[in-house]
């Protein structure tokens, strides 16, 4: 699909710019600015004046919201690291939204596909440039144009695929016509990255643990081939084993309290519950209808789907910034392609890569990593705008002192 390109420029060129000379450097686990350089007084980033920030930025603008600030290793917030309710007294409750309340994620849970893409790649001592049509079902025939993508392509998003459909590519039988059917050949060639990645991530549900099987587990290998006649059961499976690893190679590496019933429908300490008896999506600060609930995505939850919360999304931001997941070197790689982020922006401490998720009016989502600082804000309605623009790069620039 040619439509903008997935950096994204045209937000971050008119919300921030700044020159190379003006990136600061490391010195000492701190960020040093000009001014030390030059023997002046040496600036500090605060994490607890950047958390009141954002709250005062956000409260009052959107039905509920929750936020968490991890600066090298440690969360930040303030009072319960949020505002507004989870689900309003519209809905006959009105329960309070904060760091730790989950919601229902889209595009924010393809951060997590990648990072457990490449974790698995790295378990098995394989390189992004690994030929996807290895870890395929048997019985699938691959285009000679297919052949020639790896894993790099895909989480860049520049394979050329041509979407089947109403949702990129979530049903069985949708991921096979792409894999079949040929690619977009110009987009292939040009290595054009589509900024509409769902149907890379969703087939990572049918990589993920065709790989897993071959390299390290024969009978399980045996059990997919075994099903690959019945379409909808090795689907289900596949599915169920796609958030298994994501559970153990990024919710466990990420010291989640809760990674292995952590889900792709709503879910609380105790395991499944009632999808509305979860956050609920609203179309305005001061709901007069009734919330939505979050769908069930257990079946594909490669391109979107994982309900999570601000503070257990962070530990996971964290966690692959301080190379808990995947190696400083794959990481290094994701931030500079842009794998699972959205754009990036040359702020006045150094670049800064983000990604934002909106649904219509139910949600924003809008997370950002800036080096030692992660940051990522959670809001039940789509009305603050903190996922249209760079307003938390600008209030962590004014977060140094």
């Amino acid at each position: 699909m040619k439509t903008k390109n997935i950096l994204l420029v045209f937000v971050a060129v008119a919300a921030l710019s700044c020159k190379k000379e003006d990136i600061k450097v490391q010195a000492e686990g701190k960020i040093a600015g000009i001014g030390e350089l030059a023997g002046g007084p040496q600036a500090e980033f605060n994490p607890m004046l950047f958390a009141r920030k954002i709250g005062e930025f956000m409260n009052g603008k959107t039905a509920g919201y929750g936020y968490t600030v991890m600066h090298e290793g440690k969360a930040y917030y303030v009072g319960n690291g949020g505002g507004g309710c989870s689900r309003c007294p519209i809905d006959f409750t009105n329960v309070p939204y904060g760091a730790q309340t989950r919601m229902g994620t889209t595009n924010a849970t393809q951060f997590v596909t990648v990072l457990a893409t490449i974790a698995a790649l790295e378990k098995y001592g394989l390189k992004l440039d690994e030929k996807l049509y290895h870890y395929l079902p048997s019985n699938w025939k691959p285009t000679e144009a297919f052949k020639q993508l790896d894993f790099f392509r895909l989480l860049t998003g520049a394979t050329g695929f041509w979407y089947y459909g109403n949702d990129h590519g979530m049903e069985f039988d949708d991921l096979k016509k792409t894999v079949e059917n040929g690619l977009q050949m110009e987009e292939f060639q040009t290595g054009y990255r589509d900024p509409n990645v769902k149907i890379n991530y969703n087939l990572a549900v049918i990589l993920l643990p065709y790989l897993n099987a071959k390299k390290g587990f024969p009978a399980e290998l045996m059990l997919l081939k075994s099903l690959e006649n019945n379409p909808y059961e090795l689907y289900k499976h596949l599915g169920s084993r796609f958030i298994e690893q994501v559970r153990t190679n990024v919710f466990k590496k990420a010291d989640l309290l809760y990674w292995n019933i952590t889900d792709y429908r709503v879910w609380s300490n105790y395991g499944p519950m009632v999808s509305s008896l979860g956050t609920l999506g609203y179309p305005s600060p001061d709901p007069k209808v009734h919330g939505t609930s979050a769908p069930d995505y257990r079946k594909n939850g490669g391109a979107g789907g994982l309900y999570i919360s601000p503070y257990e999304f962070g530990q996971i931001q964290s966690a692959a910034a301080r190379s808990k997941i995947i190696s400083k070197e794959h990481y290094r790689i994701v931030k500079e392609e842009l794998m699972g982020y959205s754009g990036f922006v040359n702020g006045e401490h150094g670049r800064y890569v983000w990604k934002n998720d909106v649904i219509d009016k139910k949600h924003e989502i809008m997370f950002f990593d800036f080096g030692n600082t992660q940051v990522v804000v959670f809001a039940n309605s789509n009305t603050s705008k903190i996922a249209n623009g760079m307003k938390l790069a600008d209030l962590y620039d004014e977060s140094w002192k």
